[in-house]
């Protein structure tokens, strides 16, 4: 999971506010990632310069004031990236934007999403070809490199984006931004699309040097830097802004993927906008903060609180579902989020499963006395099993007499291959010698496996009863998503989902776009990435 951000200045105007615009919507990007964040700049200049910088650590470490005094920000037109490494190690080398060249045309790319098996379907084939990737190994460059090899074969920077939208959208999601400069035709323009599976927004903002054309994963970051005019951006949406003529061409591919389940569940910001997946609503706007609030009332409706119980929500990610959970919508503050140093959000720290484990000892405190007291702890997901059982056993120390589980989504039982780190091997529940599609269909089986869980960091870990809301009553609430973590379909294929007996739900193309042109990829695997 990671954010992007992109930045035009309409009147072509070089200037710092460009890169301070870059770097408050990073900033309020952080949810997304972490561990890295870089910036590339385009200068209208003569020599149409790119100047980049990238950093690990949060974006508000990485462009400190020292830095910003030393390097003296500025451009046209920037994007910017906040990074939570899924593809490609953690490193300098892979932080984006990432820069690649491939004749006398180069380009830096900022990437929100994953394709899966990039190396044998373009990579190899891209560096036979002459693409010089640097240092970089993710997925991300490869991307980019069959961007700059399909601009290079068409000529038409729309028409390459296009194939390049039809080639890897069979496999994962990407929601993307780019710089491009060509030095033999002097057509240098931005890039964007969107295949739906990963946010994508855009807004406007009117600055001191001029208006922009801003774009974010997610809305809440254009509102909080003074943003109007803000929308979710189509899935299918492929655009190109001319950085010669000044001008923004967008089209639609005419199909796309549905929204990723766990982006609702946990990933956006609780003040992002979503449309209302409720037919009655007819397309009227929402926060997410709502959505998890009626997976509250479902679970509500499936679990009903055992009485006498205190309902606490696990803070900050379960707040909203506790809410409705609760009969009187006013579930009790018994646990406290400390302010702690790194990562903000456990889940997405690239730590080990120790350091994990301690991270969520000095980030929870309970502040009410539960001595003698049946405690019903809500939370929106399990998927390591990290907080939650670090809570647990801080209840069961302070005293608590009961200790039940709601969780306001069902089990994640399968690994994401678009984004999201969550590999099998990590799984709370691939913990327990139980297929997937098992766990995905009885909840039974794991919840009583939970009661007595053995922890292997913590030992013991002992709740009276866990609750998990089905898989059906989540869909009703959420309408259609890719759910293959929950153990229904994907929207994508990735390697070995054949023998790991996962489903795919394959995207429908119009008839006119089942063909596509020749890619960089030999006839065999071409033929196997279209459907």
């Amino acid at each position: 999971m990671c954010g992007i951000a992109a930045v035009i200045n309409k009147s072509a105007i070089n200037t710092p506010e460009t890169f301070y615009l870059l770097a408050g919507i990073l900033a309020e990007s952080e949810n997304r990632g972490e561990q890295a964040s870089g910036v590339a700049l385009y200068s209208d200049c003569i020599d149409r310069s790119i100047q980049s910088y990238r950093g690990l650590g949060v974006s508000s470490q990485v462009f400190n004031q020292e830095a910003i005094n030393k390097n003296k920000f500025s451009g046209s037109v920037g994007i910017g990236h906040n990074r939570y490494a899924t593809s490609g190690v953690q490193s300098l080398d892979n932080t984006q934007p990432l820069e690649v060249n491939f004749g006398n045309r180069k380009g830096f790319v900022a990437i929100n999403g994953e394709v899966s098996e990039h190396v044998k379907k373009w990579r190899l084939n891209l560096i036979s070809k002459g693409a010089d990737f640097g240092k970089a190994t993710s997925d991300s460059s490869t991307i980019l490199g069959e961007y700059l090899y399909l601009y290079s074969q068409i000529g038409s920077p729309m028409e390459a984006l296009k194939e390049l939208y039809g080639e890897i959208s069979d496999f994962g999601g990407t929601t993307a931004v780019g710089i491009i400069k060509d030095l033999d035709s002097g057509k240098d323009h931005m890039i964007y699309l969107t295949d739906g599976l990963r946010p994508m927004h855009s807004g406007s903002f009117e600055g001191e040097r001029g208006e922009y054309f801003v774009i974010s994963s997610e809305d809440a970051p254009i509102r909080k830097i003074g943003g109007d005019h803000v929308r979710s951006v189509p899935g299918g949406t492929v655009g190109i802004y001319d950085l010669a003529k000044k001008r923004l061409h967008e089209e639609q591919m005419g199909y796309s993927k549905n929204p990723c389940v766990f982006e609702y569940i946990y990933y956006r910001r609780p003040e992002s906008m979503i449309t209302d997946p409720d037919p009655q609503a007819k397309g009227k706007e929402i926060h997410i903060t709502e959505l998890r609030r009626r997976f509250g009332a479902g679970l509500r409706k499936e679990h009903p609180p055992k009485q006498g119980c205190i309902v606490a929500g696990v803070p900050n990610s379960g707040l909203s579902c506790a809410r409705n959970y609760d009969e009187n919508h006013s579930p009790q503050e018994i646990i406290v989020k400390n302010k702690t140093s790194g990562p903000k959000r456990i889940f997405i720290s690239s730590q080990s499963p120790e350091e994990r484990v301690e991270k969520a000892k000095r980030s929870f405190s309970i502040v009410e006395d539960v001595n003698g007291k049946c405690i019903i702890l809500v939370d929106d997901s399990i998927v390591r099993y990290t907080n939650l059982a670090v809570i647990v056993q801080a209840l069961r120390e302070a005293g608590a007499r009961e200790v039940y589980l709601a969780i306001g989504s069902p089990p994640i039982v399968r690994s994401c291959h678009s984004g999201i780190d969550t590999h099998m091997k990590d799984l709370i529940a691939s913990q327990f010698e139980f297929y997937p599609e098992d766990i995905a269909e009885d909840h039974s089986i794991l919840e009583e496996r939970l009661k007595n869980y053995k922890h292997p960091i913590l030992g013991e870990v002992k709740v009276d009863g866990v609750f998990y809301l089905t898989r059906e009553e989540l869909e009703r609430i959420s309408g259609k998503c890719c759910t293959g973590c929950l153990g229904g379909p994907y929207e994508y294929h990735y390697e070995g989902m054949e023998e790991h007996g996962a489903i795919l739900d394959p995207v429908e193309r119009p008839p006119i776009l089942q063909k596509s042109a020749s890619s960089s990829s030999c006839p065999a695997q071409g033929e196997a990435s279209r459907r």
